[in-house]
């Protein structure tokens, strides 16, 4: 489902966005999923415009681009909940009855509190997270602290991942009652709530 992920340090969020693209990139075809990004922070995901499963990656400036993103996630929505209206209405149970598959869209936001204030796109997003996970349209954004996404539109996230934050009152407002877990002071370290509160170390891919 759509995933947000809090973090102090913006290159350990990065870090992490970079892990699950070069991921997805690697372990999926075009068919199987296809990747958008609105990068604002260093533009560091524009390294994987060129893979075939990259639709494109979007830079804080480019206003028009990120106006036709939205209209073709949007488009593509509506077009989805069409074609699934016969086989239970959700990506699952279409795939499973139909016979045929849609691949996967994943839309990465990194930085969203400066998009948020940038852009107004706060209805878009609301309406675009309440629905689209059940047509096999996920989210994942990335936000520096933990008033950096408004509450309607966090709870369209049913997933969240905390990396370093200065302050350790924070991992409880992202995670719940973590039981004094803290993640280690080492790079990429963060928690996440699965059946329980995990310690993880985010990977670093590399040449």
């Amino acid at each position: 489902g759509n995933s947000s992920i809090f973090g102090s340090s913006g290159s350990g969020k990065e870090l992490l966005l970079t892990t699950m693209i070069y991921s997805l990139i690697t372990t999926h075809s075009i068919d199987e999923v296809n990747i958008y990004a609105l990068d604002f922070g260093a533009g560091t995901l524009t390294m994987f415009k060129e893979a075939p499963q990259v639709g494109d990656i979007v830079l804080p400036n480019e206003e028009e681009k990120i106006n036709n993103l939205f209209r073709l996630i949007e488009t593509e929505l509506e077009t989805r909940k069409k074609l699934f209206v016969n086989y239970g209405g959700d990506y699952q149970t279409y795939c499973k009855r139909s016979g045929k598959t849609v691949p996967y869209i994943v839309l990465f936001i990194n930085n969203y509190d400066a998009f948020q204030d940038t852009y107004d796109f706060d209805e878009r997003m609301n309406q675009l997270t309440r629905e689209c996970v059940k047509y096999g349209i996920i989210v994942i954004a990335t936000v520096s602290t933990t008033s950096g996404m408004r509450y309607k539109l966090r709870q369209n996230f049913k997933s969240n991942i905390a990396l370093q934050f200065n302050d350790q009152d924070d991992y409880s407002v992202v995670l719940g009652n973590t039981h004094k877990l803290y993640p280690s002071q080492i790079f990429g370290r963060g928690l996440v709530k699965m059946d329980k509160i995990y310690e993880f170390q985010t990977a670093h891919p590399f040449k």
